[in-house]
């Protein structure tokens, strides 16, 4: 994601991110002193109207019906980020992000598997009828590395 109005113009390559990039720090630096006689509520109102167009809140709604989780990140990046300032939501969402990596780790998904009648095939018990399984051995399935 580059600056708003590379994006909007769409760029084939990642050398046009760059330019852009290069571009928006040649003209900060170079029109800083521009700034400078500006009330704070005037650059916080500029600084707001660019960011409106960053937040998107139907993606957001989008994930609270589809992914719980991923709706807890975003959710947490936004309200870290418009409560705290920069540094903490991105702390927030870096830790928060770091400890569901580790639970979902810590916990993969653990599956019994019974045969497929008539076949050598193993499917999920859980989400299979009328496979067979055999008595006294339990053939199982880990959806992640074993640690």
């Amino acid at each position: 994601v580059g600056p708003p109005v590379i994006d909007a113009a769409g760029p084939a390559t990642q050398l046009h991110h760059l330019l852009g990039a290069a571009l928006v720090a040649l003209l900060l630096m170079g029109c800083a002193p521009a700034f400078a006689p500006l009330p704070l509520a005037v650059l916080g109102g500029i600084i707001l109207s660019a960011a409106a167009h960053l937040c998107d809140f139907r993606r957001g709604w989008r994930l609270l019906r589809l992914h719980k989780r991923d709706f807890s990140m975003w959710l947490t990046a936004l309200l870290g980020t418009a409560l705290g300032g920069v540094t903490e939501g991105l702390l927030l969402s870096v830790g928060l992000s770091l400890m569901l990596l580790l639970l979902e780790t810590s916990r993969p998904p653990f599956f019994v598997l019974g045969l497929v009648p008539g076949t050598n095939h193993y499917r999920s018990v859980r989400h299979y009828n009328g496979l067979e399984e055999e008595e006294g051995v339990v053939v199982c399935s880990f959806g992640g590395p074993i640690i």
